[in-house]
């Protein structure tokens, strides 16, 4: 120890902190026993212990306690997956018609498809998972393929978009038009909003909405 203090001394940046720090091992070192005394302790030791475990009587038997076996119970299927399945295929729609397909864009806010449907294209031939149409000029060259791809999507099958050279069906959206202006000349023949506009000739009929009474008495 005091060749390696020694040689630390020698060695350090600062020597007298060095070797401080040597006479304190030294010290420690000092109360410590020497190497025989803690060989003699050990063999000491031994001895008393197996001394000891002679002269104690051997523990009786005693009877083993009974141990409860219980029949394995294989893991519960996760029914997680399956509840995420029902999910999505409730999801899911099925249109039976053109305006059910206008409807589930307009469900989906996908606005731009929707103009698309009233508007750039004439109805050929419907049936589920097959439409036959008739894009106008200023429809996009790919309404087909984002149609497919959206129906698929949006129904979970596959939906065959062909365009046809016939001329179709009129527009949706003129025909959504033409129907509400029939509809608003026929309430405006009503005596009541006969009467009121008499008494008020700027007013003008805006819109006609179906209330939901009607609408469940008009049926499916």
């Amino acid at each position: 120890m005091l060749l390696k203090g020694y040689d630390e001394v020698r060695a350090a940046p600062r020597p007298l902190a060095a070797a401080d720090m040597v006479l304190v091992r030294i010290a420690y070192a000092a109360d410590l026993p020497t190497p025989s005394d803690l060989r003699r302790g050990r063999d000491e030791g031994r001895t008393g212990t197996e001394s000891q475990e002679r002269s104690r009587p051997a523990p009786a038997p005693r009877e083993r306690d009974p141990v409860a076996i219980s029949p394995s119970i294989p893991d519960m299927p996760e029914f997680a997956p399956i509840e995420a399945a029902i999910e999505t295929i409730s999801e899911l729609h099925n249109p039976q018609s053109f305006e059910d397909l206008v409807a589930l864009a307009e469900a989906k806010r996908d606005l731009k498809l929707k103009h698309a449907l009233l508007e750039q294209l004439r109805l050929v031939r419907f049936r589920p998972g097959h439409l036959e149409i008739n894009p106008l000029p200023a429809a996009p060259r790919e309404l087909g393929q984002e149609l497919m791809r959206k129906l698929k999507a949006w129904t979970g099958r596959v939906w065959i978009v062909a365009v046809s050279a016939d001329e179709g069906a009129e527009l949706l959206g003129a025909q959504r038009r033409a129907r509400e202006a029939n509809e608003i000349e026929r309430i405006r023949q009503h005596p009541n909003v006969k009467q009121v506009l008499q008494h008020f000739p700027d007013a003008r009929i805006a819109a006609v909405r179906t209330t939901e009474t009607e609408r469940h008495r008009a049926g499916p």
